[in-house]
């Protein structure tokens, strides 16, 4: 069977040259990529085994304006499909040797000023939707949207004021062509992501009182099941990343009339100034900034 460039990459996308063992999560990436980066910018379709290095730059550099983390994206998938292509006999050479190395791109760490953390904090503060545990265990203790949402009662030692980090509450991925709704499940962390440490005194304050929130619902809530998790939800459930993110940009756009849509992910990157006092409540900081 000889392919063109464009039926390798559709192909691609419905797992020829996806590895077996790669997520759900990274599948939705890669058919992303496939179809809303690269395929848009293929201008000739070649027989697979009639493309060169030369063909596979241009592509590359063709990508490398629709983001700043475009390029590396484009460059790393292209990099497996043509490694694989050529471990499975549809190319003569191994094109993925032959093309320039991209390095990634580092997101820059954005420092809130204190004049505008204290406009964010009031706004969390004055939301009248109950999410100001999740923006500060994000600001202050820089977890990921994942592991917040995973945050049960047993992560928590109150008496050491300790977090302990093993676990995330994430969106099972799924392409476009699967079934139906996503779904959300507990993953385990590995390496590096698996960690414990101590928190400021007025998160810790945050989550107790969550947690005896929380009990109190269930109690008056004998038909829901309690699983022990922070993030509940109005109706006793775990939160999702969807109800986090319209929550961030309400507190946005109390602030700003306009300005680009906000994300949950980001706050874990907007990091609060240095000098920050540990043992104080949020309504100290707010009083004394």
């Amino acid at each position: 069977m000889i392919l063109k460039i464009l039926n390798g990459l559709e192909i691609c996308s419905e797992k020829l040259y996806v590895p077996v063992s790669t997520s759900g999560s990274t599948k939705v990436k890669y058919h992303w990529i496939i179809y809303h980066i690269i395929l848009p910018r293929v201008t000739a379709d070649p027989l697979l085994p009639y493309i060169d290095a030369e063909y596979i730059e241009n592509l590359i550099e063709s990508c490398r304006n629709y983001c700043t983390s475009a390029e590396y994206a484009v460059y790393k998938l292209l990099y497996k499909i043509l490694y694989s292509a050529w471990n499975q006999g549809f190319l003569e050479t191994c094109l993925a040797s032959d093309i320039t190395e991209r390095k990634e791109t580092k997101s820059s760490l954005r420092i809130y000023t204190k004049e505008q953390l204290k406009l964010f904090l009031n706004a969390i503060h004055e939301d009248p939707y109950i999410h100001r545990l999740e923006f500060l265990l994000a600001l202050f203790c820089g977890l990921r949207p994942g592991e917040i949402l995973g945050l049960t009662y047993n992560n928590f030692d109150s008496s050491t004021q300790t977090l302990n980090i093993h676990k995330q509450y994430t969106k099972d991925g799924r392409l476009p062509s699967e079934s139906a709704d996503p779904k959300y499940s507990c993953k385990k962390l590995e390496g590096e992501r698996y960690r414990s440490f101590q928190i400021p005194d007025f998160v810790c304050e945050e989550l107790v009182l969550r947690q005896e929130k929380n009990m109190c619902f269930f109690r008056t809530h004998p038909d829901k099941k309690d699983n022990g998790n922070f993030c509940i939800s109005s109706r006793g459930k775990v939160k999702t990343l969807e109800t986090l993110n319209q929550c961030v940009q309400s507190v946005y756009c109390s602030l700003y009339s306009s300005g680009p849509r906000k994300t949950f992910h980001g706050q874990r990157d907007c990091q609060r100034p240095d000098g920050y006092p540990r043992k104080s409540s949020i309504f100290r900081i707010l009083q004394g900034m």
